[in-house]
């Protein structure tokens, strides 16, 4: 006697039924879980409150990187102005190309201590 039936001894009737069976198998474990996990984890967005400084705009206070060099503000020198000339755009490049190579010179070991008061980074050409 065999222990196992094949889907091809199954009647039409008991064929259809366990075809009609088997996505009911499967879709309803998936929608439960879903219901539990969303009711479980969700987080609740009611109980969060932004904070906002004194002129009711949201805190962006804390550590910021200007790794960029992205101003986070207009520079007020530049007034109105809306581009650079020809002429400042090359004074800008070379100012940048001589900052590099000066980056890239070996610190001068008899150097003196940065001044007081000033910021200490971790990027020895902004300090000295």
């Amino acid at each position: 006697m065999q222990s196992y039936y094949s889907i091809a001894s199954l009647s039409a009737r008991n064929r259809n039924l366990f075809y009609s069976v088997i996505p009911l198998r499967l879709v309803i474990p998936v929608v439960v879980g879903c219901w539990f996990s969303e009711s479980s984890f969700g987080q609740s967005s009611s109980t969060y409150n932004v904070p906002l400084t004194e002129h009711g705009h949201p805190d962006l206070q804390g550590l910021w990187s200007d790794q960029t060099r992205t101003p986070f503000e207009r520079p007020t020198a530049l007034g109105t102005k809306r581009n650079y000339t020809e002429t400042e755009i090359a004074e800008l490049i070379s100012a940048a190309q001589r900052a590099a190579e000066r980056t890239q010179q070996p610190l001068d070991a008899g150097r003196g201590a940065p001044p007081a008061g000033v910021t200490i980074t971790n990027q020895p050409d902004v300090n000295f």
